[in-house]
C-alpha cells in the first residue's frame, strides 16, 4: 500500500490525524470498525488507542479534556482526554473485541477513539 492509498482510506472513513503522521488518528464510533477492518485487509496494524472528546453543541466547552484540533469532518472540535489511559493491542482483532465489549464507566458518549497506526518505515 502506498501512502496516498492510506490517505484515501482515511478520507473515506473520515479519519482525522491530530498531526501530520499516523498517531492519534481520530475516527467516529460509527466508522471505527470498518476502518480497522480496511486496515487489516492491507496488513496495517493498529498498535494502540487513545480517547478524545468530540466537543459540539451543548458540549462545546469540554470539561474533561486538554484541548485539540477543530474537526475537519464534523461540527465542533476534539479535546484530548488526560484521565483515560492509552490501551495497547497485539493485533487488530483484539482491538475490535475491545471496542465491541468495552463498557468502562469512564467512557462517555462524547468520547471518540484515536488509533495509533503501525506504519512501515517507507511511509
Amino acid at each position: 500500500m502506498e501512502k496516498c492509498d492510506l490517505d484515501n482510506l482515511m478520507r473515506q472513513y473520515k479519519v482525522q490525524p491530530v498531526g501530520q503522521g499516523y498517531i492519534d488518528c481520530i475516527v467516529s464510533m460509527e466508522n471505527v470498525l470498518g476502518f480497522i477492518r480496511a486496515l487489516s485487509s492491507v496488513d496495517i496494524k493498529v498498535s494502540a488507542l487513545t480517547w478524545w472528546c468530540h466537543c459540539r453543541g451543548q458540549n462545546s466547552s469540554c470539561p474533561h479534556g486538554m484541548g485539540g484540533p477543530p474537526s475537519i469532518y464534523y461540527d465542533g472540535w476534539f479535546s484530548e482526554m488526560c484521565h483515560v489511559s492509552m490501551v495497547e493491542f497485539e493485533h487488530n482483532e483484539q482491538l475490535i473485541t475491545y471496542l465491541k465489549e468495552h463498557s468502562d464507566e469512564r467512557i462517555q458518549e462524547c468520547f471518540v477513539p484515536a488509533l495509533w497506526l503501525d506504519i512501515p518505515a517507507l511511509f
